[in-house]
Formats: structure tokens, C-alpha cells, sequence
């Protein structure tokens, strides 16, 4: 059965972790997600509440979010905040 992506989980974005343009090109798959390490997320489990339900805008909530999202075939809505500061970045480059 074809591959569609990968998901990156735990992702710290800290210098010793692979990046994922290096990973996408060694597994030649594209990764469709990663998820950001969250401390919260132990807590959760031992509540038996989802994370996304728990803390509903942690940064690892909105990738869940994300990943749901296109595995559905739809975009996850970006929060005002996040596409005024994107919309900043891409102007500075």
C-alpha cells in the first residue's frame, strides 16, 4: 500500500534533531506533519482527556488540528494573530 507522509512527533526543534527537509529526502516521503514535544500532553493522558481538549491552543493541539485537517482533505483555519505574523515574515523576506 503507497505511503502518503510521515508524521514527526516530539519535535523539539533542537539542533541534535534531523530537520525535516533531511528527513523527507533520506525516506524520499514527504512529512505531512510534526508535532511539537508537550509537557502537557503526559497530563492529559492521565486525566483520559485528549491534549486537543485539554489544552485546546497549546502549539501540539494545533498541529493535531493541522494533521486532522489534511488527512480530511481541508485546511486548518489559521488564527488571525498567526496569519498577520506569517503575512509579516514573508514581507521582511
Amino acid at each position: 500500500m503507497p505511503v502518503g507522509g510521515i508524521v514527526l512527533n516530539k519535535v523539539r526543534k533542537k539542533k541534535y534533531e534531523l530537520k525535516k527537509e533531511d528527513i523527507e529526502n533520506a525516506l524520499k516521503i514527504k512529512v505531512i506533519e510534526e508535532i511539537p514535544y508537550d509537557k502537557r500532553i503526559p497530563e492529559s493522558i492521565a486525566r483520559k482527556e485528549p491534549v486537543v481538549l485539554f489544552k485546546t491552543n497549546s502549539k501540539a493541539s494545533k498541529a493535531y488540528k493541522r494533521l486532522a485537517a489534511s488527512l480530511i482533505g481541508q485546511k486548518y483555519p489559521e488564527s488571525w494573530l498567526r496569519r498577520i505574523l506569517t503575512a509579516k515574515k514573508k514581507n521582511k523576506n
